[in-house]
């Protein structure tokens, strides 16, 4: 007796197919973080700054796999962080205190920006498996749903991101290098 993994399971019940449940692959990127320390000026969103972090979070437009009666057999979506680089200036000289200061904090952000993914990833993932489960929801549905989820996921990161940048908060972090 042979055993096979099936993508597709069909049960046959009363004389009619029924379709599994549809698989959802998610694949879910931390992404790979650079440094730069060329620049004599950083601008990061309108103020200078000692250090500036970048980071892209994307989403790629999921694919889909059909049975052989058509419905969502699968669902494949990537997303997550991409092109992060950690920007300090090249004035700040490295080992010092404020150089120190300067990469914790922006390291902080890649860690937010890595959280706040992670975070949607399990929110996506209920969503995407409940919708698919139900059986109604049309690919353009889906894709709504994603897209939604994706401007989210920007938002949050931004909130997190001016949290992080309040003005009390860099002034208490610069006055540990004064002691």
């Amino acid at each position: 007796m042979f055993v096979w993994k099936a993508v597709l399971l069909l049960l046959l019940t009363a004389g009619r197919v029924v379709a599994a449940a549809p698989e959802l692959a998610l694949s879910v990127e931390n992404g790979k973080v650079s440094y730069d320390r060329s620049l004599p000026r950083i601008d990061c969103n309108g103020a200078d700054a000692a250090g500036c972090t970048k980071a892209q979070i994307y989403m790629d437009s999921p694919r889909f796999v059909y049975d052989a009666q058509g419905n969502i057999a699968k669902v494949y979506l990537k997303f997550g962080l991409r092109n992060i680089t950690v920007y300090i200036l090249s004035s700040i000289p490295k080992g010092s205190c404020e150089f120190d200061l300067v990469l914790k904090h922006e390291l902080t952000h890649v860690a937010v920006a890595r959280k706040v993914v992670k975070h949607f990833a399990r929110e996506i993932s209920k969503a995407l498996l409940a919708t698919l489960d139900e059986g109604t929801a049309s690919p353009y549905q889906i894709a709504k749903m994603i897209d939604r989820y994706h401007r989210q996921m920007i938002e949050e990161k931004n909130r997190q991101d001016s949290l992080l940048d309040a003005p009390g908060s860099v002034v208490y972090q610069w006055e540990q290098c004064l002691k």
